[in-house]
């Protein structure tokens, strides 16, 4: 019984992920968007591979917010307790 609570819990975290993620990054695709002047309805108006670099890194920046966030808020928890910390990492390097 516990075990399905926990799996349904899981699910709802990961739900609650998933929706804030398209709306974050759909608000970050829109400003990419203004700022190349290009339609955002039309994925032919991307032609150059700036406009391909502008996309994904807009698209990085939004997952970054939306971690952090969740990270700070729902979770409570430091950012770089996911790991992104260097400190006795030089060696994989």
């Amino acid at each position: 019984m516990v075990d399905v609570i926990c799996q349904i819990n899981g699910w709802i975290r990961v739900l609650s992920l998933i929706v804030p993620y398209i709306f974050v990054v759909g608000i970050f695709q829109f400003i990419r968007a203004i700022i190349l002047d290009v339609d955002i309805l039309d994925i032919n108006s991307i032609k150059t591979s700036f406009q391909h670099f502008i996309l994904n890194l807009f698209g990085l920046i939004g997952l970054i917010f939306l971690l952090w966030f969740f990270m700070k808020f729902v979770d409570k928890e430091k950012f770089i307790s996911l790991g992104f910390h260097l400190q006795n990492k030089i060696k994989y390097f």
